[in-house]
C-alpha cells in the first residue's frame, strides 16, 4: 500500500534527522566522551567502551548531585536570623556559628534579646527580672 511506504519514508526521514543531528552535536560537543561515541573511524569496541565509559559517570553524577541535593535539604545551612526556612529553634547547638566580621553583633544581640523575652512572655510568667529567675528561664530557653 502506498500509505504504508509514505509512512515509513517519513519514519525513517525523522529517524536519519534525529542521527544526523545528534552525530553532529556529538562532533561539536565540549562534554569529554561524547564526540568518541559517534566517530564512524572508530572501531566498534572502542565506541562501546565510550558508551560503556559515559553512562557509568553519567550515572554517577546523577548519583552524587541527587545525595548533594538530599544532604542540602536535611542539613541546611542558616545565614541569617530572619526569614529562615528552618526555624532556629530545631537547629542543634551548637550548629549556629555567628561570624563577627563584618557583622554588627549588637543587632545579633538585640535580636536574640528580643526572642528570648518574646518566649518569657509565652512560656512563663515573664515578669521577674531576678538574675537567678533569668538565669533559670534562658536556660529552659536555650535547651527548646
Amino acid at each position: 500500500p502506498k500509505g504504508h511506504t509514505t509512512k515509513m519514508i517519513k519514519s525513517k526521514g525523522k529517524k536519519n534527522a534525529i542521527i544526523q543531528t545528534t552525530e553532529e552535536y556529538a562532533g561539536q560537543a565540549t562534554v569529554h566522551g561524547v564526540g568518541y561515541i559517534f566517530d564512524k573511524q572508530l572501531p566498534k569496541l572502542d565506541r562501546i567502551l565510550w558508551i560503556f565509559i559515559c553512562l557509568t559517570f553519567g550515572i554517577l553524577a546523577i548519583f552524587l548531585t541527587k545525595q548533594s541535593f538530599s544532604d542540602w535539604q536535611n542539613n541546611q545551612v542558616i545565614i541569617t536570623l530572619k526569614n529562615t526556612a528552618k526555624p532556629v529553634t530545631e537547629i542543634q547547638f551548637p550548629t549556629v556559628t555567628i561570624c563577627t566580621e563584618g557583622l554588627h553583633m549588637e543587632n545579633v544581640e538585640k535580636n536574640l534579646w528580643d526572642n528570648f523575652e518574646n518566649w518569657r512572655k509565652n512560656n512563663t510568667k515573664g515578669n521577674s527580672t531576678d538574675a537567678q529567675d533569668m538565669s533559670k528561664d534562658l536556660a529552659v530557653y536555650m535547651l527548646e
